[in-house]
Protein backbone atom coordinates (compact mmCIF):
# COMPACT_ATOMS: atom_id res chain seq x y z
CA UNK A 1 0.00 0.00 0.00
CA UNK A 2 2.88 2.01 0.80
CA UNK A 3 4.35 1.84 -2.63
CA UNK A 4 0.87 2.21 -4.21
CA UNK A 5 0.11 5.34 -2.32
CA UNK A 6 3.54 6.84 -3.78
CA UNK A 7 2.81 5.51 -7.12
CA UNK A 8 0.13 8.06 -7.96
CA UNK A 9 -2.37 7.83 -11.37
CA UNK A 10 -2.48 11.97 -10.89
CA UNK A 11 -6.18 13.09 -11.21
CA UNK A 12 -7.29 16.91 -12.48
CA UNK A 13 -7.28 18.00 -8.52
CA UNK A 14 -6.10 21.39 -7.01
CA UNK A 15 -3.62 20.69 -4.17
CA UNK A 16 -3.31 23.84 -1.88
CA UNK A 17 -0.88 22.68 0.56
CA UNK A 18 1.47 26.04 1.70
CA UNK A 19 4.55 24.05 2.49
CA UNK A 20 4.90 23.46 -1.43
CA UNK A 21 4.90 26.87 -2.68
CA UNK A 22 5.90 27.26 -6.30
CA UNK A 23 9.59 28.44 -6.64
CA UNK A 24 9.06 31.83 -9.36
CA UNK A 25 12.22 30.40 -11.49
CA UNK A 26 10.71 27.48 -14.16
CA UNK A 27 11.95 26.97 -17.37
CA UNK A 28 9.58 26.25 -19.97
CA UNK A 29 9.99 25.64 -23.98
CA UNK A 30 7.21 27.43 -26.09
CA UNK A 31 6.15 26.13 -29.36
CA UNK A 32 7.23 29.22 -30.80
CA UNK A 33 8.77 32.82 -28.97
CA UNK A 34 10.17 36.47 -30.19
CA UNK A 35 12.73 36.90 -28.58
CA UNK A 36 12.62 40.41 -29.64
CA UNK A 37 9.09 41.69 -28.34
CA UNK A 38 10.84 43.00 -25.59
CA UNK A 39 13.37 45.07 -27.25
CA UNK A 40 15.86 45.08 -29.79
CA UNK A 41 18.48 41.86 -30.75
CA UNK A 42 21.85 41.84 -28.77
CA UNK A 43 24.72 41.85 -30.13
CA UNK A 44 26.21 38.69 -31.78
CA UNK A 45 27.94 36.50 -29.87
CA UNK A 46 30.97 34.75 -30.22
CA UNK A 47 31.05 31.72 -32.77
CA UNK A 48 31.80 28.80 -29.80
CA UNK A 49 28.67 30.69 -27.93
CA UNK A 50 26.70 28.01 -26.32
CA UNK A 51 23.95 30.49 -26.59
CA UNK A 52 22.80 32.60 -29.32
CA UNK A 53 19.59 35.15 -29.61
CA UNK A 54 17.07 34.06 -32.14
CA UNK A 55 17.67 36.51 -34.59
CA UNK A 56 14.66 37.73 -37.08
CA UNK A 57 14.56 36.04 -40.48
CA UNK A 58 17.57 34.08 -39.19
CA UNK A 59 18.02 30.36 -40.15
CA UNK A 60 17.42 28.23 -36.65
CA UNK A 61 18.42 25.42 -38.92
CA UNK A 62 21.88 25.61 -39.52
CA UNK A 63 23.21 22.89 -37.69
CA UNK A 64 21.25 20.37 -39.36
CA UNK A 65 18.17 18.61 -38.79
CA UNK A 66 19.53 16.71 -35.80
CA UNK A 67 21.79 19.56 -34.56
CA UNK A 68 19.10 22.80 -34.25
CA UNK A 69 19.27 24.80 -31.29
CA UNK A 70 16.72 24.31 -28.22
CA UNK A 71 14.77 27.74 -27.58
CA UNK A 72 13.77 27.82 -23.51
CA UNK A 73 12.45 30.86 -21.55
CA UNK A 74 12.74 31.16 -18.37
CA UNK A 75 10.23 32.33 -16.13
CA UNK A 76 10.52 35.16 -13.38
CA UNK A 77 14.45 35.23 -14.71
CA UNK A 78 14.78 38.71 -13.36
CA UNK A 79 18.05 38.53 -11.78
CA UNK A 80 18.35 35.40 -12.37
CA UNK A 81 22.38 33.59 -13.37
CA UNK A 82 22.49 31.18 -15.80
CA UNK A 83 24.63 28.65 -16.66
CA UNK A 84 25.11 25.06 -17.78
CA UNK A 85 26.73 21.88 -17.71
CA UNK A 86 27.82 20.20 -20.54
CA UNK A 87 27.77 16.54 -21.37
CA UNK A 88 31.55 16.02 -20.72
CA UNK A 89 31.07 17.83 -17.64
CA UNK A 90 32.54 21.29 -18.06
CA UNK A 91 30.44 24.29 -16.42
CA UNK A 92 29.59 27.27 -19.01
CA UNK A 93 27.97 30.73 -18.31
CA UNK A 94 24.90 31.37 -20.42
CA UNK A 95 23.54 34.77 -21.01
CA UNK A 96 19.35 35.34 -22.08
CA UNK A 97 17.86 37.81 -23.93
CA UNK A 98 15.60 39.17 -21.17
CA UNK A 99 13.40 35.76 -20.31
CA UNK A 100 14.69 34.03 -23.49
CA UNK A 101 17.46 32.21 -25.07
CA UNK A 102 18.14 29.50 -27.39
CA UNK A 103 20.68 27.08 -26.48
CA UNK A 104 22.60 25.52 -29.50
CA UNK A 105 24.60 22.37 -30.09
CA UNK A 106 28.18 22.86 -27.73
CA UNK A 107 29.71 19.71 -30.26
CA UNK A 108 29.42 17.04 -27.89
CA UNK A 109 26.70 14.59 -27.67
CA UNK A 110 23.93 13.56 -24.82
CA UNK A 111 22.28 14.80 -22.31
CA UNK A 112 23.07 18.92 -20.96
CA UNK A 113 21.80 20.91 -17.69
CA UNK A 114 20.55 24.36 -18.14
CA UNK A 115 20.49 25.62 -14.58
CA UNK A 116 19.44 28.72 -13.63
CA UNK A 117 19.70 30.73 -9.96
CA UNK A 118 18.73 33.42 -7.99
CA UNK A 119 19.58 34.67 -4.26
CA UNK A 120 17.77 37.17 -2.80
CA UNK A 121 18.23 38.00 1.04
CA UNK A 122 17.26 34.69 2.93
CA UNK A 123 15.79 33.32 -0.35
CA UNK A 124 18.02 31.00 -2.91
CA UNK A 125 15.86 29.96 -6.29
CA UNK A 126 17.00 27.72 -8.74
CA UNK A 127 15.55 26.04 -12.00
CA UNK A 128 17.13 23.18 -14.00
CA UNK A 129 16.00 21.48 -17.21
CA UNK A 130 18.18 18.63 -19.05
CA UNK A 131 18.15 18.75 -22.58
CA UNK A 132 19.95 16.26 -25.27
CA UNK A 133 22.24 17.90 -27.91
CA UNK A 134 24.08 16.37 -30.90
CA UNK A 135 27.48 16.00 -31.62
CA UNK A 136 30.98 13.87 -31.08
CA UNK A 137 30.53 11.90 -28.15
CA UNK A 138 31.33 13.33 -24.95
CA UNK A 139 33.23 10.19 -23.37
CA UNK A 140 30.84 10.78 -20.38
CA UNK A 141 27.69 8.74 -19.17
CA UNK A 142 24.36 10.76 -18.58
CA UNK A 143 24.23 9.18 -15.02
CA UNK A 144 28.01 11.18 -14.26
CA UNK A 145 26.07 14.48 -14.56
CA UNK A 146 23.23 14.01 -12.68
CA UNK A 147 25.10 12.87 -10.13
CA UNK A 148 26.89 16.53 -9.60
CA UNK A 149 25.92 18.69 -7.02
CA UNK A 150 24.69 21.64 -9.35
CA UNK A 151 22.28 23.36 -7.08
CA UNK A 152 22.25 23.78 -3.19
CA UNK A 153 18.18 21.91 -3.48
CA UNK A 154 17.91 20.12 -6.69
CA UNK A 155 15.33 17.41 -7.95
CA UNK A 156 17.10 14.88 -9.64
CA UNK A 157 16.59 12.51 -12.01
CA UNK A 158 16.68 8.72 -11.12
CA UNK A 159 17.30 8.27 -13.54
CA UNK A 160 17.21 10.30 -17.16
CA UNK A 161 15.48 9.29 -19.78
CA UNK A 162 17.02 7.13 -21.90
CA UNK A 163 18.58 9.03 -25.38
CA UNK A 164 16.01 8.44 -28.53
CA UNK A 165 12.91 7.98 -25.14
CA UNK A 166 10.94 10.39 -23.77
CA UNK A 167 8.46 10.53 -21.06
CA UNK A 168 5.47 9.44 -21.80
CA UNK A 169 1.88 9.87 -20.13
CA UNK A 170 1.08 6.75 -18.32
CA UNK A 171 4.52 6.12 -17.58
CA UNK A 172 6.27 6.01 -14.19
CA UNK A 173 8.83 8.79 -13.53
CA UNK A 174 11.36 8.70 -10.45
CA UNK A 175 13.15 11.36 -8.93
CA UNK A 176 14.98 12.03 -5.96
CA UNK A 177 15.12 15.21 -3.72
CA UNK A 178 18.70 16.44 -2.85
CA UNK A 179 19.54 18.77 -0.47
CA UNK A 180 23.78 19.68 -0.39
CA UNK A 181 24.21 16.13 -2.10
CA UNK A 182 21.89 14.11 0.53
CA UNK A 183 18.68 13.01 -0.25
CA UNK A 184 15.89 14.98 1.70
CA UNK A 185 13.17 12.60 3.14
CA UNK A 186 9.89 13.60 3.83
CA UNK A 187 9.72 16.65 1.83
CA UNK A 188 6.20 17.56 -0.14
CA UNK A 189 7.25 17.91 -3.65
CA UNK A 190 4.24 19.88 -6.47
CA UNK A 191 3.56 18.34 -9.88
CA UNK A 192 2.22 20.91 -12.39
CA UNK A 193 1.28 20.41 -16.05
CA UNK A 194 0.80 22.88 -18.82
CA UNK A 195 -2.06 20.55 -19.33
CA UNK A 196 -3.89 22.03 -16.12
CA UNK A 197 -2.65 19.03 -13.72
CA UNK A 198 -1.76 19.85 -10.43
CA UNK A 199 -0.90 16.72 -7.64
CA UNK A 200 1.25 17.23 -4.43
CA UNK A 201 3.42 14.34 -3.67
CA UNK A 202 5.82 13.86 -1.12
CA UNK A 203 9.50 11.88 -0.84
CA UNK A 204 10.15 8.56 0.94
CA UNK A 205 12.53 7.88 3.94
CA UNK A 206 15.35 8.19 0.74
CA UNK A 207 14.43 11.25 -1.02
CA UNK A 208 12.57 9.38 -4.13
CA UNK A 209 8.82 9.95 -5.39
CA UNK A 210 7.46 7.73 -7.86
CA UNK A 211 4.96 8.96 -10.44
CA UNK A 212 2.60 8.02 -13.28
CA UNK A 213 2.83 11.22 -15.55
CA UNK A 214 -1.40 11.66 -16.45
CA UNK A 215 -2.85 11.35 -19.27
CA UNK A 216 -4.08 14.61 -19.43
CA UNK A 217 -4.18 15.37 -23.67
CA UNK A 218 -7.64 16.24 -24.36
CA UNK A 219 -7.20 16.13 -27.90
CA UNK A 220 -5.39 13.03 -29.29
CA UNK A 221 -4.44 12.35 -33.46
CA UNK A 222 -3.06 8.90 -34.58
CA UNK A 223 0.97 9.51 -34.83
CA UNK A 224 3.53 10.72 -32.77
CA UNK A 225 4.34 13.87 -34.89
CA UNK A 226 0.42 14.86 -34.69
CA UNK A 227 0.60 15.13 -31.13
CA UNK A 228 2.82 17.99 -29.61
CA UNK A 229 4.54 17.50 -26.50
CA UNK A 230 3.54 19.43 -22.97
CA UNK A 231 5.30 20.52 -20.18
CA UNK A 232 5.57 19.26 -16.39
CA UNK A 233 7.05 20.61 -13.64
CA UNK A 234 8.26 19.38 -9.85
CA UNK A 235 8.53 22.23 -7.42
CA UNK A 236 10.18 21.65 -4.05
CA UNK A 237 11.55 23.83 -0.82
CA UNK A 238 13.28 23.34 2.54
CA UNK A 239 14.18 26.10 4.61
CA UNK A 240 17.55 25.69 6.79
CA UNK A 241 19.62 27.49 9.72
CA UNK A 242 17.12 30.54 8.43
CA UNK A 243 17.02 30.55 4.61
CA UNK A 244 15.09 29.28 2.34
CA UNK A 245 15.60 27.16 -0.77
CA UNK A 246 13.22 26.84 -3.78
CA UNK A 247 13.84 24.85 -6.84
CA UNK A 248 11.99 23.60 -9.98
CA UNK A 249 12.62 20.95 -12.75
CA UNK A 250 10.59 20.65 -15.85
CA UNK A 251 10.71 18.63 -18.83
CA UNK A 252 8.96 17.60 -21.29
CA UNK A 253 6.29 14.81 -21.86
CA UNK A 254 4.18 13.33 -25.03
CA UNK A 255 1.22 11.50 -25.49
CA UNK A 256 1.90 7.78 -25.14
CA UNK A 257 1.23 6.26 -28.70
CA UNK A 258 -0.52 3.33 -27.18
CA UNK A 259 -3.32 5.43 -27.91
CA UNK A 260 -2.71 4.67 -31.18
CA UNK A 261 -1.02 1.44 -31.57
CA UNK A 262 -3.88 -0.64 -29.82
CA UNK A 263 -6.24 1.05 -32.13
CA UNK A 264 -4.40 -0.12 -34.98
CA UNK A 265 -3.58 -3.23 -33.76
CA UNK A 266 -7.49 -3.94 -33.41
CA UNK A 267 -7.76 -2.88 -37.05
CA UNK A 268 -5.44 -4.61 -38.86
CA UNK A 269 -6.76 -7.87 -36.58
CA UNK A 270 -10.48 -6.61 -37.79
CA UNK A 271 -8.96 -6.82 -41.31
CA UNK A 272 -7.03 -9.79 -40.87
CA UNK A 273 -10.00 -11.74 -39.88
CA UNK A 274 -12.38 -9.87 -43.01
CA UNK A 275 -9.66 -10.77 -45.25
CA UNK A 276 -9.40 -14.80 -43.99
CA UNK A 277 -13.19 -15.14 -43.41
CA UNK A 278 -13.16 -13.76 -47.51
CA UNK A 279 -10.70 -16.33 -48.36
CA UNK A 280 -12.50 -19.55 -46.42
CA UNK A 281 -16.11 -18.09 -48.45
CA UNK A 282 -14.02 -18.27 -51.75
CA UNK A 283 -12.72 -21.03 -50.89
CA UNK A 284 -15.71 -23.12 -50.27
CA UNK A 285 -17.71 -21.62 -53.26
CA UNK A 286 -14.69 -23.32 -55.86
CA UNK A 287 -15.23 -26.47 -54.07
CA UNK A 288 -19.29 -26.37 -54.05
CA UNK A 289 -18.68 -25.43 -58.10
CA UNK A 290 -15.70 -27.92 -58.90
CA UNK A 291 -17.60 -31.65 -60.09
CA UNK A 292 -16.25 -34.55 -58.09
CA UNK A 293 -13.81 -36.34 -59.92
CA UNK A 294 -14.62 -40.39 -61.03
CA UNK A 295 -18.25 -39.94 -60.17
CA UNK A 296 -20.85 -40.39 -63.45
CA UNK A 297 -24.35 -40.69 -63.45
Amino acid sequence: MRDHARSVFLVMVLFTNPATAAADLVWRAPATLNLHQHGPAPEAPPPDSSVTAKRKGGNQSSHGRHRRPETLNLHGSAGAQLSMWRSDLQRVELKADNDALVVRPTGVDNYHAVVAERTQGNLHESAIRYLYLNGKPAGRSPAELVAIDKLPLEIVPAPLVREHQRYLSDRIANYQLHYRGQPLANTPVRLETSNGTQADLTTDGEGRIELRLPEDFTHIEIGRRNNPPADFVLRARHTENGKEYRTSLSAPYYVNPQHWQSNSAGLAAALSGFAVGLGILGLTRRREATPTKGVTS
